[in-house]
């Protein structure tokens, strides 16, 4: 019983780490990186390295959540038109 416990929680991880870090036609975007403001680190990052991870360097924590909230906006911002040109029922699909 413990097995197989530990193996559907295992498949369960895996498969939504996969699906939020997997960009989406509705929104052109990850999941991760619309509720996070960034991607999140893979294991796979962990061994080749990210390419385009931008940092919120900050000096402070208001200064940090200052920040992200403003990425966060600007995350919105762009996936607000891929999300009406999906929703849109006469927009030609690619």
């Amino acid at each position: 019983m413990w097995e197989t416990s530990q193996r559907l929680r295992f498949i369960f991880t895996t498969s939504h780490v996969g699906y939020r870090s997997s960009v989406h036609d509705s929104t052109g975007e990850t999941k991760s990186f619309l509720m996070l403001g960034r991607e999140v680190e893979l294991p796979t990052d962990l061994l080749y390295g990210r390419h385009d991870t931008p940092k919120l360097l900050c000096d402070s924590p208001s200064e940090y959540a200052k920040k992200l909230q403003e990425t966060l906006y600007d995350i919105h911002e762009l996936a607000k038109p891929q999300l009406l040109k999906v929703s849109d029922p006469h927009c030609k699909k690619n």
